[in-house]
């Protein structure tokens, strides 16, 4: 059994023990060319024009401004996007865990994504119940209340309120703030790029090669910044080392606009439920500045859930989310203790949340064999 988590931020796949592959929501389009994941993201800024990252955001069957002979809409590039991932899953059946911006007739167009990448989607679960279900570092979750689960896609940062009692309950959820991690890959970019200007005359943003370099380095620098008030970063542009000392705090005030926002959205949230508690998906945590701003303005810090935290309580709890059913009901109701206790977890199944499904372009099914959407 593997859990992919949908979120294009990074489509995550894990057993459970360790995080299997990670992709990325960029593809690259060119012609008959259809590039996705990972390699997409390190084409982005040396072909900004070809490059497309909004295609989970915005995931629909509406037809492009410019389709192409094998890309009509959003849907067909989040198709080549899944099936990048069929090898790492081996063929093994699958638990999706989604985010709840998701929208009733976008999951059931993501099962029949699925179901054409030959990915056998057995159950879904809502991806903030998964993890606060699992808790930090597998602990059972929070105290009896409600909790404020944030975590950080590629165009938005949002907020799912959970209830937690004898079971983890989803409630509403909304966007705390936009753009997301582009706009923090952004801001850093700008910074680093100017040290670099300024310490060794060299500007990684004057062409789109060392822009793409600059780019591809950046998780590996914010992480570095993470754990250090201070780093030393360096660059190679034109066949040539360039190393520059940078502050943390630099790159915090850079991302200030952004932490304001979070935080005051998430004031909102705190004032509606006082004694709520904050947890932080391993993504949002990452952003740099983002934990003390919270501590700052909340007076309280927020948890850091895991990596594997989605993925452990779906496997927990595999017995309540997965069924044999071709229309998956969207479970966001689990038990709050770490024994998987018989609860109630099935939400009412949406309209709409069944098998939409779905063909690539390149495939052109006979009226014969195509099969109309299942409700």
């Amino acid at each position: 059994m593997r859990v992919l988590e949908v979120n294009d931020a990074g489509l995550r796949l894990s057993d459970g023990a360790q995080v299997l592959a990670t992709e990325p929501g960029f593809a690259s389009v060119s012609g008959d060319q259809i590039i996705v994941g990972e390699r997409a993201r390190q084409l982005a800024r040396r072909s900004p024009q070809l490059s497309h990252s909004r295609f989970w955001y915005q995931l629909d069957q509406t037809p492009l401004e410019r389709p192409l002979s094998r890309v009509r809409h959003t849907a067909d590039l989040a198709y080549w996007h899944l099936r990048q991932l069929r090898e790492a899953a081996e063929g093994q059946p699958l638990m999706l865990a989604v985010p709840s911006s998701f929208e009733a007739d976008q999951l059931g167009l993501l099962l029949g994504l699925c179901r054409a990448a030959e990915l056998g989607a057995v159950g879904l679960v809502d991806a903030a119940v998964a993890a606060v279900a699992a808790g930090a570092a597998g602990t059972p979750a929070s105290a009896p209340g409600v909790v404020l689960h944030v975590d950080v896609q590629l165009h938005r940062v949002w907020l799912t309120r959970l209830a937690v009692d004898a079971a983890v309950v989803r409630g509403a959820g909304h966007d705390l703030a936009k753009p997301g991690l582009v706009s923090v890959w952004d801001a850093a970019a700008t910074v680093i790029a100017e040290a670099f200007v300024r310490q060794t005359r060299v500007d990684p943003l004057h062409s789109a090669a060392s822009e793409q370099a600059l780019y591809d380095a950046l998780p590996d620098w914010l992480a570095q910044l993470s754990r250090s008030p201070v780093a030393s970063l360096a660059l190679t542009v034109g066949g040539r080392s360039h190393r520059i000392s940078l502050a943390r705090d630099a790159v915090v005030v850079a991302l200030n606009p952004l932490l304001t926002r979070i935080t005051q959205a998430l004031r909102a949230d705190v004032a509606a439920a006082p004694d709520a508690q904050v947890m932080l998906s391993d993504r949002a945590a990452a952003i740099p500045g983002l934990i003390e701003a919270l501590t700052t303005a909340l007076g309280t810090g927020p948890q850091v859930l895991t990596p594997l935290a989605a993925a452990q309580g779906a496997l927990r709890h595999r017995a309540l989310i997965q069924t044999g059913a071709e229309a998956l009901p969207w479970v966001t109701r689990l038990p709050a203790a770490a024994r998987a206790a018989r609860i109630a977890a099935m939400a009412p199944v949406p309209s709409g949340c069944g098998v939409l499904m779905w063909w690539p372009s390149l495939v052109s099914p006979t009226p014969s064999t195509q099969p109309s959407a299942v409700s």
